[in-house]
């Protein structure tokens, strides 16, 4: 999919696999996970799994809340490990945090190839799926038709956890770079510079991915908290929850700290002004955003408005 990220470095190619259904409600008498029969029931068979994702300080934790709130769903609670992530809970894949090299954790994991997760890493698809759901079963309500698992990783690993798990649903939120930026920095030694480019990065991973995602949604983080009632209705009828009011505090004005910082006259600011400038302004158009007034208009790309959900 061709967009403002163009001038990326290319990616490798991937021939897309051809991805085999690996649960039924048929059989129920056999065991839980027979690799290599796609005809065997599965504990996941009754469940429809959500996965959300997107960069630190993207709004991921809200947006979890507020999908795992629903009657109808049930997010990862109880886990004791930060932010209820379901990352933190397995021992399929490397968490972001704890990836080789120097690029890890926030700010950094986009740039390591280890991070980036497709159909090739899930060579044994039912073994894979047996592994995480009995990871993270334990702290999801079961009788929830709905299981919603929340690691930012999640928005450059679609193509794995769709193979692992077809028919997933996928969320992935976006928020408006200078708001990331500076938000990530308060809590990591990761350069204003870097930090710009690991932005860019990271989206660029992943809409190139999402042409070969099924069931993806984007929603932007801004449009969720100031026009949550425009924009949750459609997003869980496509998810197949009921329509209800979110339970979960919805503060709207969060960004406007950051914006404001960004349009003080402070020496760091204004260096990466420039900075983002260069680097932000076509990939930051790409989902309607302005790096002037740092608003959020439906002016957004063509090629991504199937995935962005707009109120």
């Amino acid at each position: 999919m061709a967009t403002s990220f163009d001038n990326q470095a290319p990616l490798p190619e991937y021939e897309p696999q051809q991805i085999e259904p690996t649960m039924t409600d048929s059989n129920d008498n056999a065991g839980p996970c027979a690799m290599g029969d796609d005809s065997v029931a599965t504990p996941w068979s009754d469940h429809q799994m959500v996965f959300v994702g997107g960069l630190h300080r993207s709004g991921t934790s809200l947006l979890a809340e507020i999908l795992g709130s629903n009657s109808q769903a049930s997010e990862l609670t109880g886990t004791g490990v930060h932010e209820d992530e379901g990352q933190h809970l397995q021992s399929v894949y490397t968490p972001l945090n704890d990836l080789s090299g120097k690029m890890k954790g926030p700010g950094k994991f986009a740039w390591n190839p280890e991070a980036h997760m497709t159909e090739r890493d899930a060579a044994v698809p039912a073994q894979l799926a047996s592994s995480l759901f009995f990871d993270w079963s334990r702290y999801w309500d079961l009788s929830k038709p709905v299981l919603v698992e929340k690691s930012p990783g999640n928005m450059i690993k679609a193509r794995f956890l769709q193979t692992v798990f077809p028919e997933s649903r996928f969320v992935f939120i976006v928020r408006h770079p200078v708001a990331v930026t500076l938000a990530t920095r308060r809590f990591s030694e990761v350069f204003y510079a870097r930090l710009v480019r690991h932005w860019v990065r990271a989206h660029h991973l992943m809409l190139q991915d999402a042409e070969h995602i099924k069931h993806l949604r984007i929603v932007r983080y801004e449009d969720l908290v100031s026009n949550p009632e425009r924009l949750l209705p459609e997003l869980t009828e496509l998810l197949g929850l009921p329509k209800e009011a979110p339970k979960t505090e919805i503060r709207s004005q969060i960004n406007s700290k950051y914006l404001s910082d960004w349009a003080t006259h402070d020496t760091a600011h204004r260096l990466l002004r420039v900075y983002a400038r260069v680097k932000l302004e076509r990939p930051a158009s790409t989902f309607g955003y302005d790096l002037n007034d740092g608003s959020a208009s439906n002016a957004v790309d063509p090629k991504i408005r199937p995935y962005l959900l707009l109120p």
